[in-house]
């Protein structure tokens, strides 16, 4: 589980690349876990805090090094990623092909689950309530550096008003 407010430092490193910080204090427990699972090559599920009670599952994840410098474990989104010697410095050719093979951002799934929330599970525009024919979108688009999905939607999370 990760939570973006909470004591650990995971972060996004790339669209498809997570950090996810070492319990603290120990090297079993969840270290130990996540470190066989990236011997065994094995996929994970990882849960992601919407708001207090609200996870986002995204899987299948992928550990794909264990950086114990920084004390992290690095997961990949795409388990295509897995197959390149060095998924966090790619050749040219390599990242030709992971871009076509991981468009998937691993904050999407967030981002809609955040949506679908702050909405109330409803179309903004209609008021459907059936959530798996609504999709999420962004207002300013994603791909534009310096995105800020994330503090609007928080922001619009607080906010009582609809679009």
């Amino acid at each position: 589980m990760s939570d973006p407010q909470g004591q650990y430092a995971d972060a996004e490193l790339s669209d498809s690349v997570f950090a996810y910080a070492y319990q603290q204090d120990t090297e079993e427990g969840d270290n130990a876990k996540l470190r066989r699972a990236f011997e065994l090559g094995l996929p994970l599920i990882l849960f992601r805090k919407i708001r207090p009670s609200l996870y986002m599952p995204i899987y299948p994840v992928y550990v794909v090094a264990d950086d114990r410098k920084n004390r992290r474990f690095l997961i990949a989104l795409d388990e295509e990623i897995r197959m390149f010697d060095n998924p966090f410095d790619l050749k040219p050719d390599e990242r030709r092909y992971a871009e076509r093979t991981t468009k998937q951002r691993l904050h999407q799934p967030e981002f809609r689950s955040r949506v679908l929330t702050a909405y109330k599970y409803q179309c903004a525009v209609c008021n459907l309530k059936r959530s798996k024919l609504l999709d999420a979108a962004h207002i300013i688009a994603d791909g534009q550096p310096n995105s800020v999905h994330r503090q609007r939607l928080d922001a619009m999370q607080d906010s009582p008003c609809r679009i």
